[in-house]
């Protein structure tokens, strides 16, 4: 009966699961716009690098914006462009398809590292990336970047966490690593350090002689040698952007204060404060230590892959703080996807730290209940009722632009009359339906 009980749960905990893809999907469904917001404007910038061409060429895939290299997402654009004339809603409806390819590299890991029969309940702790507090990346067609510089993140891991040195996984390891540094800057942390881990790993099945020293060595060095040529091309034209202040770095109270709330707005902490932050960095960095004390687990290679998922996202929020933290809020929805990937990665590192020990089932139900609780408020739906009006009144006005002219100011100053003779221009999809009456 307890094994029927046990079952049920896990299967109730899927269809919730899906349950909450749907209703998200029909959310952005149902409030989405087709009308581009603040930097997706740069598409139609006549004069701009990103200004979209008639025809693909690597120089505009590889065009820097800010401090990122998003070809991934200008190669998005482009098709976008070609197929339905740029229709912004479908990017919206495509970008919510590779987060949930995302969240099913997830749990391959889970099923890589763990097992697919054990940890049945690991689905439960998935509910939260499902919530709307993540709105901007899915009501923004823009932000398909992050979505995919975490998915070639997941991947990478998955590939990592072979004890072989079969060439597909090389291969594999190396082709996302690569795509993850030219989707968004974080990539390039990321693929780093899932590259150091990656040598460690291969070092730890040399010494137990699971490889071949030669083979082994040699594969960490074609790997270093390719990834790491990759990052300094990469820095090769880089050159931060007049607008960004100077970086705050951890000496100073100014980059705890926005590295703590960024890490807890992750976790469902919508208040400015210190100590849920300072909490979620103790429980995320504790299992970390505490394998390190046990021989068995010190050189697990599902401890291995854990700790390096763990160690790169509160890497990649450092880099965020360094940043961010003298220019921006950082209860900011777009930086919530990076820190709620931690919550699946500590109840996997919680796992294997207490896998046989009883008290484990004491605190993964405290870990995910603590996240319950802080999660209450960010179900509704009202983030993208107000991304809705704020989408329909743009093109409202642009509308009221075509129709009687005037200066344009739609979306304070992302758009120009240039802007949107240039989007008439290129048969963009928003400005046949900005002819149209807009009913809010």
């Amino acid at each position: 009966m307890k094994r029927i009980s046990s079952d049920n749960l896990s299967r109730a905990s899927w269809l919730i699961l899906a349950a909450l893809y749907l209703y998200q999907l029909v959310l952005i469904y149902k409030y989405s716009v087709d009308v581009p917001f603040k930097d997706e404007w740069v598409y139609l910038k006549p004069g701009h690098p990103l200004c979209l061409p008639e025809n693909l060429n690597l120089g505009w895939l590889f065009t820097r914006i800010s401090e990122h290299t998003i070809v991934m997402t200008n190669l998005l654009t482009w098709i976008n462009f070609k197929l339905f004339g740029l229709d912004y809603f479908k990017q919206k409806i495509i970008n919510y398809i590779i987060f949930g390819i995302l969240l099913l590299a997830i749990i391959r890991l889970k099923n890589r590292v763990i097992g697919s029969s054990r940890f049945r309940m690991f689905p439960v702790f998935l509910f939260f990336l499902l919530s709307p507090i993540a709105v901007e990346n899915h009501s923004w067609a823009f932000q398909s970047q992050i979505h995919l510089v975490l998915l070639f993140f997941v991947l990478m891991l998955i590939s990592m966490k072979s004890e072989s040195l079969a060439a597909v996984e090389t291969l594999l390891f190396l082709s996302v690593a690569i795509l993850a540094i030219y989707s968004f800057a974080a990539g390039v942390i990321l693929a780093s350090i899932c590259l150091i881990f990656r040598n460690l790993h291969l070092v730890s099945l040399i010494a137990t002689k699971k490889i071949g020293k030669r083979a082994g060595l040699l594969n960490a060095a074609i790997c270093t040698i390719i990834i790491g040529g990759i990052i300094a091309l990469w820095f090769a034209d880089y050159k931060k952007p007049d607008y960004i202040p100077p970086g705050i770095w951890p000496t100073e109270p100014a980059f705890w204060d926005y590295y703590l709330n960024l890490l807890s707005y992750g976790f469902g902490f919508d208040s400015q404060s210190l100590l849920p932050g300072a909490f979620i960095l103790i429980i995320s960095i504790l299992p970390l230590c505490l394998f390190q004390t046990d021989k068995t687990k010190r050189h697990d290679p599902d401890v291995l892959c854990i700790s390096t998922a763990i160690i790169a996202v509160l890497t990649v929020l450092a880099s965020i703080s360094f940043g961010r933290a003298s220019i921006g809020d950082a209860k900011t929805s777009r930086y919530a996807e990076i820190s709620f990937m931690l919550i699946p990665f500590l109840s996997m590192a919680w796992w294997l730290l207490l896998k046989n020990s009883p008290a484990k089932n004491l605190v993964l139900p405290l870990l995910w209940i603590s996240c319950f609780c802080s999660y209450l408020d960010n179900w509704a739906p009202n983030l993208y009722l107000e991304t809705y009006r704020s989408d329909t009144s743009t093109l409202g006005c642009i509308s009221d632009y075509y129709k009687f002219g005037g200066d344009a100011v739609c979306q304070e100053y992302w758009i120009t009359p240039a802007h949107l003779e240039m989007a008439k221009k290129l048969r963009i999809n928003f400005t046949r339906q900005a002819q149209s009456a807009i009913q809010p």
